[in-house]
């Protein structure tokens, strides 16, 4: 497990205290059980924590459906700064 994916994973832990433990391929909506509120209130826990800026409005962005789908994403905009 890389450093960013332990990071993602602690802050998906915090804010949203999942019954089960956080895996890349858990489902955002259904086994987090993420509304369109939580994901942006996710996504800007991930920014600050990662000192990066999601595009909500990219189609990846958009797409994400699994946790391994966000670090994926994460993990580009990190790479590229």
């Amino acid at each position: 497990m890389n450093d960013i994916q332990q990071r993602l994973f602690a802050i998906i832990a915090k804010l949203h205290k999942p019954n089960i433990p956080v895996e890349l391929d858990l489902a955002l909506k259904d086994d987090l059980k993420l509304d369109s509120l939580s994901f942006t209130e996710l996504v800007v826990a991930c920014e600050d924590e990662f000192s990066i800026e999601i595009d909500m409005d990219r189609s990846d962005t958009q797409a994400a459906r699994t946790v391994g789908d966000l670090h994926n994403i994460i993990l580009a905009l990190v790479s590229s700064n």
